[in-house]
């Protein structure tokens, strides 16, 4: 437990932002308190990657040079006086940005935000210095940090938090893991049922001839006695 904040629940997803492909990786146990009262300060630092690929993401081979200097920024950033709460990551179009919030007694000033807690040393240290010390190590690499007042949370709520479609891609990645730690082969292939609750047969049985024309096996067609309708393919 950090900053009276639920245990951390950390999970990824490939999704898109902007019409550009996007990998997001969030803290979902934010969920049951964002927007905290006491943390209503945005501190963002974007760093560019060097080669990206062509779909904007990270190339393989510079992966452990960007989660080195990640981890060192969520050091640098949150660990110093555990003021910080770090809400997650978003890279995209050649960039990643690490999102992070921070208690009221951080006040913004110009384009960084200076911290009224001293350092060990009594000396008042601003966030982009630490990760000016940071980037400092890391030649070559292009960066910028900026904040805001963020009562909302809109950067975690609308951005970062998973929509339906992207919470289903994060519980087959589950899926799959779980699947791996018991030692199942995923590549051999099995069958999966798709259950369609339907308003009317009429659309019943479009979905069942489409569902046949790809391939699906119906196994279940079943009417009720109720408005809706159901079937299930298989394949």
């Amino acid at each position: 437990m950090n900053n009276n904040r639920p245990d951390e629940k950390w999970a990824t997803c490939l999704t898109n932002f902007r019409s550009k492909r996007a990998s997001i990786l969030v803290d979902l146990s934010l969920r049951t308190v964002a927007p905290m009262a006491s943390h209503l300060q945005l501190f963002v630092v974007r760093v560019d990657i060097r080669n990206p690929r062509e779909d904007g993401l990270f190339q393989r081979d510079e992966g452990d040079t960007l989660f080195a200097i990640g981890d060192a920024i969520v050091e640098a950033v949150v660990k110093p006086q555990n003021q910080g709460i770090q809400a997650g990551k978003l890279t995209t179009d050649g960039k990643i940005l690490y999102y992070f919030y921070f208690p009221d007694q951080v006040i913004l000033r110009r384009f960084g935000i200076f911290s009224r807690v001293s350092n060990a040393d009594s000396t008042p240290a601003t966030l982009e210095k630490r990760v000016d010390l940071v980037m400092s190590k890391f030649e070559g690499y292009k960066y910028q940090c900026f904040g805001s007042k963020e009562p909302g949370w809109e950067a975690y709520l609308d951005l970062l938090y998973p929509n339906e479609w992207e919470f289903q891609m994060i519980s087959n990645g589950d899926l799959l893991s779980h699947m791996r730690e018991q030692n199942d082969d995923t590549a051999q292939p099995r069958a999966i049922d798709h259950f369609i609750i339907c308003p009317s047969q009429e659309i019943q049985m479009k979905i069942k001839a489409s569902g046949e024309a790809m391939g699906f096996i119906v196994t279940t067609d079943r009417t009720q006695q109720t408005p809706s309708t159901s079937v299930v393919n298989t394949r």
